[in-house]
């Protein structure tokens, strides 16, 4: 017999030898798959319960961290006595005289019942800077502590000695007595105008 054809007798019987083998090992693992079934089921079972246990632990503890985590960043930002949402309109269009006052609307949420001091400042339009010569400090009106927000109105006091033009007012605030608070810009008005009568 030539060499091909013995190493293809051989090849051949090789592979039925080990399909023999496969078919028989299948039977084998069958029968001990149905023999060991109830034991293997019992055993899966109570591994996966203790999984299922082990997770629900594991989650439990991450979610107490988490909360307590997410507490600590709280305490950890800066909070502002109060929080506006946008910038503030004007309730009257004007002009405005010298030694008036502008009302102007905002749309706040007072977060403690701290007093503050309105440090009061004017930016001209002419020069886009703060005018230094403008600014006074006074009393904050008291808004009441609210969870929601909501329009308060604050009649801005225009110094008497402001020249005709035109201004936007941004006023910073510092909490008095407020621990956990510290100073804060307030959002700018619109442009109002000032003409002297």
């Amino acid at each position: 017999m030539p060499a091909g054809e013995l190493i293809a007798t051989w090849i051949s019987s090789s592979l039925v030898s080990v399909s023999k083998l496969i078919a028989a090992l299948s039977a084998i693992s069958a029968s001990l798959f149905l023999i060991a079934r109830p034991h293997l089921e019992g055993y899966l079972v109570a591994v996966m319960e203790r999984a299922n246990h082990e997770l629900a632990e594991r989650i439990e503890v991450l979610s107490d961290q988490v909360g307590v985590l997410a507490d600590r960043v709280e305490q950890m930002q800066p909070r502002e006595l109060v929080d506006f949402r946008g910038n503030p309109v004007l309730a009257l269009p004007g002009p405005f005289a010298p030694g008036s006052s502008v009302p102007l609307v905002y749309v706040m949420r007072k977060n403690a019942p701290c007093d503050a001091i309105v440090t009061a400042q004017f930016i001209s339009s002419r020069t886009l800077r703060l005018d230094p010569s403008l600014t006074y400090t006074t009393p904050a009106q008291r808004a009441p502590v609210t969870d929601e927000f909501s329009a308060f109105t604050v009649e801005v006091a225009l110094p008497e000695d402001m020249r005709a033009g035109d201004y936007s007012y941004l006023p910073q605030i510092d909490p008095v007595d407020c621990p956990g608070f510290s100073r804060f810009s307030v959002p700018p008005s619109p442009v109002f105008e000032v003409r002297a009568e």
